[in-house]
This record gives C-alpha cells, sequence and structure tokens, in this order.
C-alpha cells in the first residue's frame, strides 16, 4: 500500500510540476513575442519604362521630297541627387537614317529603371534627343536638341510626352514616348 502511495504521490507531484512548467513556458514565449520588436517590412521597389511609340514630320516644306532622312540619338536617364543612370533608347547614324513622313512611322526603343520606394520622391527621369536631317550629298541640318524632364513621383499611370526638334528652317520632326510606373 505504501507503494502505491508513494507512486500516487509521486505522478500527483510530477503532474503539477508538468502543469506549472507548460504555464511558465507559455507565460515566457507571450511575453517574449510582445516585447520583441517587429522587423519592419522595406518597401518594394518600384520600376519605370519608358519607350518609344513614334515619330513623324509635321512640317517638310522647302525639302523638294515627301520625306525627312533622320538621323541622331534620343537617350533616356534616371537622375536621383547627384547619380544619373543614362540609358541610349534609339540611335542610327547618317548611312542607315530613318525616312520620317507626314505620316506616324513607328521607331522602337524601351529601357526599364528600377527604383528604391525612398528615393522616388527625390528622382526624375530625363528623356532628351539630338537629331539631324540629311538632304543628300554632304548637306546637313541639325534639327535640334530637346529634352523633358519628369518627376517620378508625377507618374502613376502610363502617360505619352512629346519632343518636337525644329531648329531647321521648315523642318519639325515630333518623337512620342510613353513613360509608366509599374
Amino acid at each position: 500500500m505504501k507503494t502505491i502511495n508513494a507512486f500516487t504521490t509521486i505522478r500527483t507531484v510530477l503532474s503539477r510540476a508538468m502543469f506549472i512548467s507548460l504555464l511558465t513556458l507559455a507565460a515566457i514565449s507571450c511575453s517574449n513575442d510582445e516585447d520583441e520588436e517587429q522587423a519592419p517590412t522595406p518597401d518594394p521597389d518600384v520600376s519605370f519604362s519608358v519607350q518609344l511609340v513614334k515619330i513623324r514630320a509635321s512640317e517638310i516644306s522647302g525639302e523638294g521630297n515627301d520625306a525627312l532622312e533622320v538621323f541622331g540619338e534620343i537617350t533616356a536617364s534616371l537622375n536621383i541627387g547627384t547619380t544619373s543612370d543614362n540609358r541610349l533608347l534609339w540611335s542610327t547614324d547618317l548611312e542607315n537614317n530613318l525616312s520620317v513622313t507626314e505620316n506616324d512611322s513607328q521607331i522602337s526603343g524601351a529601357v526599364t529603371f528600377t527604383v528604391k520606394a525612398e528615393d522616388v520622391s527625390s528622382g526624375s527621369i530625363v528623356v532628351a534627343g539630338d537629331l539631324q536631317e540629311w538632304d543628300g550629298g554632304t548637306f546637313i541640318e541639325n534639327l535640334g536638341q530637346e529634352s523633358i524632364t519628369l518627376s517620378l513621383t508625377s507618374i502613376s499611370s502610363p502617360q505619352e510626352f512629346q519632343l518636337t526638334f525644329s531648329d531647321a528652317p521648315n523642318q519639325t520632326v515630333a518623337l512620342t514616348y510613353q513613360v509608366s510606373r509599374q
């Protein structure tokens, strides 16, 4: 009988000790969860794309034909503070000029910039072009250098913009491009 009472006593003590241990562990684990600071989740990066859409000659008078033979380059730059990431959107030389008429012509070129979320408020995208027109032989006319600067905060949905090159007399070229936030 003493043996049974001893086992019952030991079992009761062990059960109580185990119950108290479980309560203590639960209390410690709950208090640790409350005391620990949650690590902030970083804001996801934001992507901005620049895509050339079309080019057309809005004025060809004085040219003697129905197209302008255009060459040069178009670039896009991401500027954040004093840091700049310059990318080439389109480029062609005199020998591979693009014949641009008064009808819309497709032009290919696209770049994507990825920006940290905290840099969006201080960033901008600049699209710039330097175009020339070839009239045959050695006669080259400068259509001009143009650019547009856009604050990244102003870009929330796809938007189209236009650079107009009109430095050469009676010759104007309009380049349309789209900027979007992804």
